[in-house]
């Protein structure tokens, strides 16, 4: 998609199953460009996955924050640990995601409505 840098992206989700007429409002932010060779970008997506675990948290009121990370596996570089985990309360997500490897992306789910009045 060619994402910024740094930017935020909203997203809107409805049709939550089990959470009728509910929408969610999630962000996405790109935090660092994968470094691929020119002309091969399409091969190295950065997948950002929003599963029905995390719509049905965020639409009961929680804050669902999911950091994407490339692992730091010297031993192994061609191998990618797959899913995910939950860091310990009081834990910075971003913070344990740079203990593990190099950030790339951030997916934000709360729920709350965008608001376009800006003293809010």
């Amino acid at each position: 998609m060619g994402l910024a840098v740094g930017q935020a992206y909203r997203l809107r989700v409805g049709g939550i199953p089990g959470q009728e007429g509910a929408e969610l409002f999630p962000s996405v932010r790109l935090l660092a460009r994968l470094d691929v060779p020119p002309g091969m970008a399409w091969r190295f997506p950065v997948e950002i996955v929003i599963d029905e675990d995390d719509l049905r948290i965020a639409a009961e009121g929680a804050h669902v924050r999911r950091i994407v990370y490339l692992a730091c596996e010297s031993d192994r570089p061609d191998v990618v640990p797959a899913g995910w985990f939950d860091v310990r309360p009081g834990d910075d997500a971003l913070d344990v995601a740079r203990t593990l490897g190099e950030p790339v992306a951030e997916l934000v789910i709360g729920n709350r409505l965008p608001s376009t009045d800006a003293t809010r």
